[in-house]
């Protein structure tokens, strides 16, 4: 990744890695295990892989008409110092407090966990992509609002996009793991 911008190349390898840890965090678990329903009506594990597409491929949506909008205006980066302290404030990839999803990326289909992680790798691919082609603009330039965490710049949005999926796999984790018993 030494021919993007040092600011792309920290979005890309969280992306990537995010992705990595979600994949490591599902792939031993059984069919049982994935499809569990968990209490307190949250999502089984399929539901929250189907959750992460859904909010992958509409933030690469939305990342791809700002990076159009940047590219236009042709505004070029001068800066290099890194992005993810600036998203520390959100606490995001932090699931302690649980965050009632937005109805629009909720899981609907009940999709096989393979075609929700088919999805998600076609997202993720996209989002990546967009990113590296924009590299050298400056992303700071265009923002837009989430839902929670206000506005957003394009960078940030990247970044959130990773540390949502990073939110999710302690969650997949403790979902999947044996239950304790009372001694």
């Amino acid at each position: 990744m030494s021919d993007v911008h040092p600011r792309i190349a920290e979005i890309i390898t969280l992306l990537i890695a995010t992705e990595r840890e979600l994949i490591d965090a599902v792939q031993s678990l059984t069919p049982a295990q994935r499809d569990a329903p968990s209490d307190n009506d949250r999502w089984t594990i399929a539901q929250i892989v189907e959750h992460i597409a859904v909010v992958e491929d509409g933030v690469g949506r939305l990342v791809s008409n700002m990076i159009k909008k940047i590219a236009e205006s042709g505004v070029r980066e001068t800066q290099e110092t890194p992005l993810l302290p600036s998203m520390e404030k959100f606490s995001i990839d932090v699931p302690r407090v649980r965050i009632a999803a937005p109805e629009r990326v909720q899981p609907r289909e009940s999709l096989p966990i393979a075609e929700s992680f088919a999805r998600l790798a076609v997202a993720r691919a996209r989002m990546i992509d967009a990113f590296a082609r924009a590299s050298g603009l400056a992303l700071e330039s265009e923002s837009a609002p989430h839902p929670l965490a206000g506005p957003l710049n394009t960078y940030q949005w990247g970044l959130m996009t990773g540390l949502h999926t990073r939110r999710h796999i302690p969650q997949i984790r403790e979902m999947a793991a044996p239950p304790t018993s009372a001694a």
